[in-house]
């Protein structure tokens, strides 16, 4: 396949265009409300044309000869003439550009929910590739996260990722539209290693699964004010305990967390600053400060979770709080 460097921003391209065009409609139907009421303006002043005054003389006025734009016609026939001409040239002129955009819109789907596959291979990828294909794959997630467009009008978008240890602190900033799945290995998440993974600003819908966090520093997987992530399958376990950092940590989002395992973090779970999360099975874990929390926030917890700490395997506060049952 050769590379176009203007693929991956395509999508980006028809949002700006879809934008443009609604904005050339607006200009094009405001120009035919001017030209109508230009239209009538013309047909009042001929009916207010003093055409035999008192007196004798010229039955034409000159004034009504005269263009708003200073052109002095040799009658006023000749200058409703123009006038009439202009109107039914501009009316025809919108009429073909209006349906020239329509086609073109058309031709280019623009409208059209996006579905997209990316490949990433940290062995065998290459940044420069178009990550359409294992045979095309990217090298890095970031590249690959970096070439979903920020918004879209809906559809899905998935990313596969090959066995590999990735080293990158993955950040997903600001998406909207598609549902954007980010897929590892779901059978064995250990077999695919990032240092973490940071989401902010996002509402398009997240799904997260099939990887391990391997970082010291930092949150293994954290989502700051997005609207919807699930993560699923996910491993953070270190080596060594750090102070204030959390396995996966939610704050002012939502989501679902299923099937991951958390250990040797302040907090295994965490939802923090009026988020609003379902634990909601088959997480495990050992040796964090505490197993689940919930500071200003819901968090609601299936009963077949055993993510547990050394100070409490549950602990709530600042009007934090978790319940059991179902979903919510």
């Amino acid at each position: 396949m050769v590379f176009n460097p203007k693929e991956i921003d395509q999508l980006q391209f028809n949002r700006v265009f879809r934008d443009t065009l609604k904005e050339n409609f607006d200009g094009l139907s405001n120009e035919i409300i001017d030209l109508d009421k230009k239209n009538k303006a013309t047909e009042a002043r001929l009916t207010s044309v003093i055409l035999n005054p008192t007196g004798g003389g010229n039955p034409e006025v000159v004034a009504a000869r005269m263009s708003r734009e200073g052109e002095e016609y040799p009658t006023l026939y000749a200058h409703l003439t123009a006038m009439e001409r202009g109107i039914l040239d501009n009316r025809a002129i919108i009429q073909e550009l209006s349906e020239y955009i329509g086609r073109l819109k058309q031709k280019i789907n623009i409208d059209e929910p996006v579905q997209r596959y990316f490949y990433v291979d940290g062995n065998w990828g290459f940044d420069e590739n178009d990550g359409s294909s294992t045979f095309s794959a990217f090298k890095t997630i970031q590249k690959a996260i970096d070439s979903i467009p920020q918004e879209t009008t809906g559809g899905e978008i998935t990313i596969f990722i090959a066995d590999d240890t990735y080293n990158e602190d993955v950040v997903i900033l600001a998406k909207k539209g598609a549902n954007i799945k980010i897929v590892g290995n779901q059978d064995v998440p250990t077999n695919v290693k990032i240092n973490s993974l940071y989401v902010e600003n996002t509402t398009a819908y997240l799904n997260i699964s099939g990887m391990e966090a391997i970082t010291t520093t930092k949150h293994g997987f954290h989502y700051e004010r997005s609207t919807y992530v699930n993560t699923n399958n996910c491993v953070t376990t270190r080596d060594k305990k750090a102070s204030g950092m959390n396995g996966i940590y939610y704050s002012v989002s939502s989501g679902v967390v299923t099937g991951c395992t958390v250990s040797n973090n302040a907090s295994g779970i965490i939802a923090n600053f009026n988020s609003r999360i379902t634990v909601e099975a088959n997480n495990t874990g050992s040796n964090n400060t505490y197993g689940i929390t919930s500071a200003r926030s819901t968090l609601h917890k299936y009963n077949n979770n055993t993510v547990t700490g050394t100070s409490k395997n549950e602990y709530w506060y600042a009007g934090g709080l978790i319940t059991n049952g179902g979903i919510i």
